[in-house]
Parts: structure tokens; sequence; C-alpha cells
């Protein structure tokens, strides 16, 4: 395999447009001089691969050795310390099989900060500079660290030669998206670890982040499309047969009874498991002054959350406080686990309406629960809690309005919503209390139908 290198600046250290490390199997390597640029960098390179040579040689490895020519679109180089460096003409190079560039496409050269630091000290003597920007996007550590070590030497040196230089910002902290670039190039001392990104992008067939976020936008849309046409569905079938089974004064038989429970039964599990109130803090625009600047920001979404009745007692479970425990067991136990043992108390008398009478547990279950099941009370909590997070959010960032530097504050009206699993666990109440009144007067006084 042929491999062309593009020299930059201190090293030959890019491949493709990543600048990334791998074992790649090139034997003839050609590197590409440019004028003014050549170095120790370089020369290392030339070094490790010579020397690869020799301990092939040494040990009688198979396989064939390197082949390193250097070339160069002029006739004669010469390195940044005026040293010619023997070139090949690049006519003369076979076409490789993969070409080495730098990152971003361009060239670095250290040696360039330096200048600019001198010309414009001597433009403006009175201006004290700041390097704002300086950096390189590589994988390689070690190939960073001489960068910001030659980019303080050119400080160091620019200072002595009069340059009033006051700071140095590298650039950056950590890996950062580079526009229409990605986040391919990495420039940050503290890389990000892209695995999950490249997995979302990859599991849904998207090439990039935004292309990614509109498909996933589309699918939730239709997906929230789906759902709420499923749980109408669920409530407008219910709602149904409750009509055609329990309107009226007629006895249920057995038949209706466990038909209604099902109903009742899969709205419970519906709203226990899906989640019921929608909290999201966004704002649409705002429109301020810094330092004197005009700044905008759109559609920034500060907080969001949207759990389930089961997800929400597990967060307060998992914050390790009694209170909270406490009240997440109370949640799960008034709203859950009485309602259910009620449901299971009704079956349990279709069949045998005797224990109703003989059995103190099985009467306290199926009617006397009644007083202790608080899922009515869990919805009306739920939809204060929907009303007063609408009032936090705007009194809270609407005082931001008063701010001298703010021009314009756009709130949502619509960032919280009820969701389907609030109005499943409505279904489940209004039925089983219905339910339960119609059994009280049926199957308690031996009333039921024995039809099936």
């Amino acid at each position: 395999m042929r491999w062309a290198a593009l020299y930059s600046a201190t090293s030959i250290l890019y491949i493709g447009a990543i600048d990334n490390f791998d074992i790649d199997p090139a034997i003839n390597i050609t590197i590409l001089a440019l004028e003014g640029v050549f170095d120790t960098g370089l020369a290392t390179v030339l070094d490790a691969l010579t020397t690869a040579n020799e301990l092939g040689a040494l040990h009688a490895c198979p396989g064939p050795q390197f082949q390193i020519s250097i070339a160069a679109v002029r006739a004669r180089v010469r390195s940044a310390q005026q040293l010619r460096v023997p070139v090949m003409s690049l006519r003369d190079c076979p076409r490789p099989d993969c070409v080495i560039v730098p990152a971003m496409g361009y060239e670095h050269d250290p040696a360039g900060l330096g200048v600019v630091l001198k010309d414009y000290g001597a433009r403006w003597p009175d201006l004290p500079l700041t390097v704002t920007e300086s950096g390189i996007a590589t994988h390689v550590g070690a190939r960073r660290a001489e960068v910001v070590v030659r980019a303080l030497e050119q400080i160091d040196k620019a200072k002595k030669e009069g340059a009033d230089v006051r700071g140095y910002y590298h650039w950056s902290v950590y890996d950062n998206f580079e526009w229409a670039l990605g986040f391919t190039p990495r420039f940050g001392l503290y890389s990000v670890d892209m695995t999950t990104y490249s997995a979302i992008l990859n599991r849904y067939g998207c090439a990039s982040g935004p292309g990614c976020e509109q498909s996933l936008r589309s699918r939730i849309q239709q997906a929230d499309r789906q759902l709420n046409r499923d749980y109408l569905v669920v409530l407008a079938s219910a709602a149904m047969g409750f009509l055609l089974l329990a309107a009226g004064r007629h006895a249920l038989t057995r038949a209706s009874v466990v038909v209604l429970m099902l109903f009742c039964i899969v709205m419970l599990v519906g709203g226990v498991l899906s989640p019921m109130l929608e909290v999201e803090v966004r704002i649409t625009r705002l429109d301020a002054t810094l330092l004197g600047s005009p700044i905008q920001f759109n559609e920034q979404s500060m907080y969001y959350r949207s759990k389930t009745v089961l997800e929400v007692s597990r967060s307060l479970i998992e914050m390790h406080r009694p209170a909270m425990s406490l009240v997440a067991v109370l949640v799960i136990l008034f709203s859950v686990v009485f309602p259910t043992l009620k449901m299971l108390a009704l079956s349990f008398s279709l069949f045998r309406p005797s224990l109703l009478r003989t059995s103190r547990i099985m009467r306290l279950l199926a009617f006397d629960l009644s007083k202790w099941s608080m899922a009515d009370v869990m919805v009306l909590a739920i939809f204060m809690s929907f009303i007063a997070f609408n009032g936090v959010i705007e009194s809270g960032l609407g005082g931001i309005r008063t701010e001298p530097a703010i021009q314009q504050l756009v709130l949502p009206t619509n960032s919280s919503q009820i969701l389907p699993g609030y109005y499943l666990f409505i279904g489940f109440c209004v039925g089983s209390i219905y339910l339960s009144k119609k059994l009280e007067r049926g199957i308690a006084s031996d009333n039921v139908s024995s039809s099936i």
C-alpha cells in the first residue's frame, strides 16, 4: 500500500480528516515537504521508520521494509532553519492509496504566531495583546503538547522583542463542535468520548447530528400521534363498555363485571406505566445586551422532566432520605396498591359472593378500602401541580424581563403539558368508583344474575 503524507508545521501526524492513529499497512511512504516548515518533528518520524527497518533486519523479521521518500512541489525546499531538504519531484511519485492531510485542512505554523505578535506590537506599541485562540486539531496528546510549548516559546520571544503580550488562551478546554466539520476535529485538552453520540447516529442511520435531530423529532411526533390515538381508543372503548353494560338500574352479570374490570385494569396499568405530566422550562427567545453587544438565544431548554408514578417514587427512594422514602411508599400504596387490591377483591367476589358476608377482610378490601384508595386525590394533585408549575415558571423567569439588559423574553405557554397516562388514570378512577358502587348494590346483596 502506498501512503502519502502532507507535512505541516512540526509533524505529519494527520490521517484522513481526523488526525488519528491506527494500524495501516503502509509500505511505500512519500512525505510532501513544504517550504520553510521542515523541522525536528518530521526528522523524528523519518528516524522512527528508518529504525523500524533496521530492527526488522536485525531480528530477521519477515515482510518488506518501509520505502520512504520525500517529495515537494518545488525543485528545492528549505526548512525553517534554512537547511536544504533533499526532495524528489511529485511528478515522479506514484499515485498513493492514502493521503495524510491536516484535520482542519490548513497548515499549522507555530512560528507564524511570533511573526503576528511582533507585527502587531510594532504597529500599536501601546496596545496590550492577548492570544485568544491557540491550539491544534489532533487526537495525539504529544502533538498537542508540542504545539502549546512552541506557541509559548513564540510568545516569550515576542515579549523579549518588545511586544506587550498579556495573556494566552488555549483552544480549547475540551473537544467542541466545529460547525460544518462537526465533532471530528479534536481541539480539547480533555477529549470528549463521542462513542454514544456516534452509536446514536449509526442506530438511526443518520450522517450528522442536525439530520439525526430532525429524524428523531419526526419519529417522536409520529409516535406521539399514535399514542394519542391508542389512549383515545382505550378511553372510548371503556366509556362505551360502561354505557352498554352498566348503565341503568339493572343488575350486573358476571360477564359484564369481568369485562368492565378488565377495562379498569387496562386503564390502571396504562396510567401507572405511562408518564402523566411533562414539565419543561423553555425560553423561546431571549434578546439581551452583553458588554454593549446584542446577543440572542433561541429555543433554549433549561429543564425537562417526564416520569411515571413508579419512576417518581423510585427517584424519591434513591434520595436516601427517610422522609422522601416515606412519601414514595405512601404514593405507591394509596394510588396503586390499594386500588389494585380492591379490584382483586371484587374479582374473587364474582365467583364466591358469600365471602363478602362472611369475610371481614374481603369486605374491607372490596368496599371499605375505597376510603383509603386515594387515586382520585392523586389525579387532583397532578392537575394542581401542572397549574403550579406553569405559574412558577412564569413568575420565576418573568422577573428577568425587568432587567435593564434584557430587551425581549418569550416564554412558551405550552411547555408543560398533561400526558395520556393522566387521562388513563382518570378513566380508571371514574370506572373503578362507578363499578364499586354498582357491585355494592349488586354482589353484596346477592342480586347479581347468575347468567354468564
